[in-house]
């Protein structure tokens, strides 16, 4: 859902880049996280160890600029937002599929509650469908460069776009933390601290295109992506060195 003064192709661009995480290599409806590589590979054994069946994502892309005069957009207003999208959307989510929606504001608003200083974004749940379902939703935005040392890794991007890359990564955190903690009863460890948390600003071993890093590749796309925290707190050969369970795909 997409907040805010959009240009419609950076809505495209957007929409590229992010929807190729999620969809990791494709958009087919068999596109698990357990398969080896996926970069929300490491939550699997969040599954597997209870005997759950991995899920598979898709992308489902929306064009539809919502509320774009919004300047100032609290917590709140994400849930008001998001809930208004899906009563006048309906249909949007594919038939059996379990939806996570994705509040994106353009840099001309502002997340109210922290943005640039206690956060880079957020997940929570609300009842927001009409029949009262709890559902997950997560916050980002677009940021203007005064926040590249608080949300960006790095400056020069392989994707030609500081913001929108540091967002991958902030997504990456974000929905795998929804995946694993979707009703902040999941998984956390005792000091509170989410699978994502654990690992946060950490990026395992990284190659270069020309000034830009990156850890993972997409298809085409390079990104520079945050390490999540592996279940059986393995280290793995694609993880830190400093003895830390994490890794970017598992």
């Amino acid at each position: 859902m997409w907040v805010g003064g959009w240009a419609s192709s950076d809505v495209t661009n957007w929409n590229n880049v992010l929807g190729n995480i999620v969809s990791s290599l494709g958009s087919s409806t068999a596109n698990s996280v357990a398969v080896p590589g996926h970069v929300f590979n490491t939550t699997t054994l969040y599954y597997t160890s209870q005997g759950l069946t991995p899920p598979s994502l898709q992308w489902v892309s929306n064009t539809d600029i919502t509320a774009p005069t919004a300047t100032t957009v609290s917590d709140a207003d994400v849930a008001t937002y998001i809930g208004s999208f899906i009563a006048a959307n309906p249909s949007i989510v594919p038939t059996g599929a379990t939806p996570v929606y994705i509040y994106i504001g353009a840099n001309s608003t502002q997340l109210t509650s922290g943005f640039g200083t206690t956060y880079c974004g957020w997940h929570s749940y609300g009842n927001l469908a009409s029949d009262g379902t709890s559902i997950p939703f997560i916050a980002l935005q677009d940021f203007t460069s005064v926040y590249n040392s608080t949300c960006a890794a790095q400056v020069n991007s392989p994707n030609g776009s500081a913001s929108l890359d540091a967002m991958a990564s902030i997504m990456v955190h974000e929905v795998d933390e929804t995946l694993t903690d979707p009703f902040f009863s999941g998984w956390y460890d005792s000091k509170g601290a989410e699978s994502a948390d654990k690992c946060v600003r950490t990026y395992g071993a990284l190659s270069t295109v020309g000034a830009a890093k990156y850890n993972v590749q997409l298809g085409s796309l390079k990104y520079l992506i945050q390490q999540s925290w592996l279940e059986n707190n393995l280290v793995t050969s694609t993880g830190t060195s400093s003895g830390l369970a994490c890794s970017v795909t598992g």
